[in-house]
């Protein structure tokens, strides 16, 4: 069951991102050309809920990254330990001293969450995610730093100055945000990262500032948001790489699931069914576990040697990322709780 203050509005809106992730990664719906895109909205969700946590429950940049950390790594670790076990034979056949280092030395940048820092290269074989909560978490410190240092100068002058600057940087390289590299000292999927989630913050102040203004234009607000996001399944389907305009779009779509009252929310509450939003409050855990989950599917067919169409196997890799997801949380939660019982038991020794 989803908790009673969730936006369930913004879990379908989740839900079906990581379906689009899924679906992107699977590279068998050749007319999906830009499934990526639902990373960028993770990351302005995301600026988004750091900025109410910030205004609503305070504390320091550190402690509210240790929050975080402590809510993604386990999952996180587990299908990391997943999909080194599915590279054992890579892993077990590299030879010298650099080849061990081009094979492990990414592992330390997977481990501590900093592998967006740009000291240890990426190594694309393990693919948990890991470089999306790298970007996470150092840009969510930096943001929540930010705020913690001056709330009104961050939100007023040093962040839309930052976004600014840093699409118009985007736009000199080429309108495709999908640049997973580095030029000079610039890590370019840590700058995404951290505008994208610097327009989340924007938009939760603009929000709760304007809320007389935006409630009676709920409606207007409405129509413009679904008008938006009816723009953004459209331009998934076009193969011309454009994604820095698109992104546009999407603060508009989240306001209109973000304003009170909002419409969209009202109606999506009344919906027979809760697919999508079980999806999203699922989404850390399909996000991580999704590619080895994929690999398993893949591997299987091509071991039992079985003839199977595209929309088999589509639907074979999405229903077992998603089983695969289940059974991650339910495993996290288990540890979780016997972890602490045993610090309980601990303390009253």
């Amino acid at each position: 069951m989803l908790s009673s203050n969730r936006n369930s509005a913004v879990d379908a809106l989740k839900g079906l991102m990581i379906l689009l992730i899924v679906l992107h990664h699977l590279v068998l719906i050749p007319f999906l050309h830009h499934g990526a895109l639902a990373v960028d909205m993770f990351f302005m969700i995301a600026g988004y809920y750091l900025a109410n946590h910030f205004h609503t429950k305070g504390g320091t940049a550190a402690q509210y990254t240790w929050r975080r950390i402590k809510a993604v790594y386990l999952p996180y670790l587990l299908a990391l330990l997943l999909a080194t076990i599915l590279d054992f034979k890579r892993l077990l056949s590299v030879q010298g001293f650099e080849g061990f280092m081009e094979a492990y030395a990414p592992y330390v940048a997977f481990l501590t969450l900093t592998e967006e820092l740009g000291f240890i290269d990426h190594w694309p074989v393990v693919l948990v995610g890991g470089w999306f909560l790298s970007v996470l978490i150092i840009s969510g410190f930096l943001l929540y730093g930010l705020l913690e240092y001056n709330e009104k100068k961050t939100v007023k002058v040093i962040l839309p100055f930052s976004v600014l600057l840093g699409f118009t940087f985007f736009f000199s390289q080429g309108p495709s945000t999908g640049n997973f590299s580095v030029i000079g000292a610039i890590s370019i999927p840590l700058l995404r990262g951290f505008l994208e989630m610097s327009i989340g913050v924007i938009l939760f102040y603009i929000i709760s500032e304007n809320q007389e203004d935006l409630i009676p234009k709920k409606a207007f607000v409405t129509v413009l948001s679904l008008v938006s996001f009816a723009i953004f399944i459209a331009m998934l389907f076009v193969k011309k790489h454009f994604d820095s305009y698109i992104i546009i779009l999407f603060p508009l779509i989240l306001t209109g699931v973000l304003i009170p009252d909002s419409p969209i929310r009202s109606l999506y509450d009344r919906c027979p069914t809760k697919i999508l939003a079980w999806l999203g409050a699922l989404s850390l855990e399909i996000y991580v576990i999704h590619q080895p989950a994929i690999h398993i599917v893949h591997s299987s067919i091509k071991y039992l040697g079985l003839t199977v169409s595209p929309v088999v196997r589509i639907i074979a890799c999405v229903a077992f990322s998603i089983l695969a997801a289940f059974i991650l949380r339910i495993i996290c939660r288990y540890v979780r709780i016997q972890t602490t019982e045993k610090t309980r038991e601990g303390g009253r020794g």
